[in-house]
């Protein structure tokens, strides 16, 4: 009896001790835990992200012009006639488009023959001051022979914008009149193109009730600008004009004259 109890209290002794973790002057492990980092408020650079290939290959669409049994023809006409040495340009519009050019003869005359039928857009210009402001759009049968003449206008007129506030002028007050000076041209693709028209001599021409305070003359700075103070003391629409160069006759795209209307705000009982 003494042995088995024996035997029981030394099992009871081991069971405690695994319990516990045996002997309690051991030191006891630790564990250390990760740091995260400390938040920064630095941008993030996206430049050196880096990006795996994406595979294929770059096509472009090629649409033929040639060959066909359509034939285009016709002449360039200006302000004073025929414009010999004038570019037409005829672009079909299928797909991305291809486009040929050609130049008019002696006679203002083109000329292209063996084209495929579709929709086309055609135009015609001469540097520096006879373009087309809208092109030509037509429809060609596969098998068709067409007759198209161009008409050119002269694109060579310095052009005048007003700027005024406000909309609509006060009456009786006097307001700042900035008029902006351009010279027109028209570049190597038939596109009409500004700028600046330094130093010109600006007339400003008041019709209608308005005053100008000071000359009606003056000179436009480097960017082409001239001012007045001008004052309107009739309500309705009063046109201005200005004289550029004493060449020159632009009028003026301004607001009406009138008194503004009044607001008025309902109050309605809460």
């Amino acid at each position: 009896m003494t042995v088995r109890l024996a035997g029981m209290l030394t099992a009871l002794a081991l069971i405690v001790a695994a319990c516990t973790g045996g002997d309690d002057s051991a030191t006891p492990t630790t564990t250390s835990e990760a740091t995260a980092p400390a938040p920064t408020t630095e941008p993030l650079d996206f430049a050196s992200v880096k990006h795996a290939p994406v595979g294929g290959t770059n096509t472009t669409l090629e649409v033929a012009l040639r060959p066909g049994d359509v034939t285009l023809r016709g002449r360039v006409i200006g302000p004073g006639g025929v414009v010999p040495g004038a570019i037409v340009e005829v672009r079909r519009l299928v797909g991305i488009g291809v486009t040929e050019k050609m130049t008019a003869g002696e006679d203002g005359t083109w000329l292209i023959e063996g084209v495929l039928g579709g929709r086309y857009r055609v135009r015609a210009w001469l540097a520096p001051d006879l373009t087309m402001l809208e092109p030509l759009f037509v429809f060609i049968e596969d098998d068709e022979v067409r007759d198209i003449d161009l008409t050119v206008t002269l694109e060579n007129e310095p052009q005048a914008v007003a700027a005024v506030s406000p909309d609509p002028i006060p009456l009786g007050e006097r307001i700042s009149l900035v008029v902006q000076i351009h010279n027109r041209r028209v570049d190597g693709n038939g596109v009409v193109v500004s700028s600046p028209r330094a130093g010109a001599e600006v007339d400003l021409v008041p019709t209608g009730p308005w005053t100008v305070e000071g000359e009606t003359s003056t000179i436009a700075s480097g960017n082409g600008v001239a001012t007045w103070v001008v004052v309107c003391t009739s309500d309705g629409d009063h046109p201005l004009s200005v004289v550029i160069d004493g060449e020159f006759t632009a009028r003026l795209d301004i607001p009406r004259c009138g008194i503004p209307p009044t607001t008025t705000t309902e109050t309605r009982p809460g």
